[in-house]
């Protein structure tokens, strides 16, 4: 993941940096091969396809029970990402708004 971070017009350029970065590297070793991670804080919300929201969902419902249990311990609530809109796209795609708002924020 891109984990990096500027005051103003440098965060937009260092994060789109990290995104060339990231998108070379899976390029190179194969995107069925990478997996990219994102720290969310608590005013980012993500535009994703169905197959993001469906993953997140079932990687979610298959997390080993001692994920489940530290959440409980924890107080953070659900962990699937509030979808507080669902659009269709101009091809037809469903599109969700994803708002990693957490409670431990």
């Amino acid at each position: 993941g891109g984990y990096a971070y500027l005051d103003g017009e440098l965060h937009v350029r260092v994060n789109l940096a990290c995104d060339a970065i990231m998108k070379d590297l899976a390029e190179s070793y194969g995107w069925d091969k990478t997996n990219l991670h994102f720290l969310p804080t608590p005013t980012d919300a993500y535009i994703i396809n169905d197959n993001v929201d469906s993953a997140v969902k079932k990687n979610i419902a298959d997390a080993p029970a001692w994920q489940k249990r530290l959440e409980v311990l924890q107080g953070m609530g659900k962990m699937v990402p509030m979808e507080t809109l669902t659009a269709i796209a101009e091809d037809g795609s469903k599109m969700h708004l994803s708002d990693s708002l957490m409670a431990t924020q």
